[in-house]
């Protein structure tokens, strides 16, 4: 877990306590174009299929076989994957990352920095800096491949659906210019991690939904049992 005063004050985190992972600023999310942060995020995760179907174009029917293979092992073995994912390591740790194919690791320089036992440690790291959240639902089940597979494709689909209709990245930023008093707008909101533009549109909604119903409930027409939402609370992030 990062340290949440440190993230929240632009400041990077320590991994195996010496090696700083960032949270990108949105100006360098913008130098580089928010398709290709995705897919360095997409990169670090080591999800077999997202990467291989989404991103190296494998088919379903390929995928399934390949399923039950280690991730770490199967994307390093492949001859440009390590590649791809050192590029996307060097865009959050800040410096040059390279894959070394006898020893299986990804270094900086001499230092090793990421290998099969932390890499999903790593990725966790670079999720929380990044702003995404675990989901809490438990893993699934399945009684046979076939239901694994639909259920994952149901799975992409809500996703896809999700990021069609919810907010980029550009919306957020307008909405936190927009809003009173906290002294971010269009020419210093750049500046801003992505940590700390997610974490202060949190903040902000939780203020705006208490200062929405703050009238509601001074004159007395909030619904029975219901209570005024409190924006002095701790965030998710």
């Amino acid at each position: 877990m990062i340290d949440r005063l440190r993230a929240f004050l632009g400041k990077p985190h320590l991994f195996n306590a010496d090696i700083p992972v960032y949270s990108p600023t949105l100006s360098e999310i913008a130098d580089i174009g928010e398709i290709e942060y995705s897919i360095h995020m997409t990169l670090c995760s080591f999800n077999t299929r997202t990467i291989l179907v989404n991103l190296f174009g494998l088919s379903e029917t390929d995928i399934i076989r390949l399923m039950d293979e280690d991730p770490y092992d199967l994307l390093t073995s492949h001859p440009s994957i390590p590649k791809y994912i050192s590029k996307a390591y060097s865009f959050f740790v800040k410096d040059n990352v390279s894959y070394h194919p006898v020893a299986k690791t990804f270094n900086i320089g001499d230092k090793v920095l990421v290998n099969s036992d932390n890499y999903m440690e790593m990725y966790n790291v670079i999720k929380e800096l990044n702003g995404l959240k675990d989901s809490k639902e438990s893993p699934a089940k399945f009684k046979n491949n076939k239901a694994k597979e639909l259920f994952e494709k149901m799975n992409a689909l809500k996703t896809k659906n999700a990021k069609n209709t919810g907010l980029d990245i550009k919306d957020i930023l307008s909405i936190i210019c927009c809003a009173e008093g906290n002294g971010i707008h269009v020419f210093n909101a750049s500046n801003l991690t992505v940590y700390q533009m997610y974490e202060h549109f949190e903040r902000i909604n939780l203020k705006e939904n208490h200062n929405r119903l703050l009238p509601v409930w001074a004159n007395g027409y909030l619904k029975e049992n219901s209570q005024l939402p409190e924006w002095l609370v701790r965030t998710k992030f």
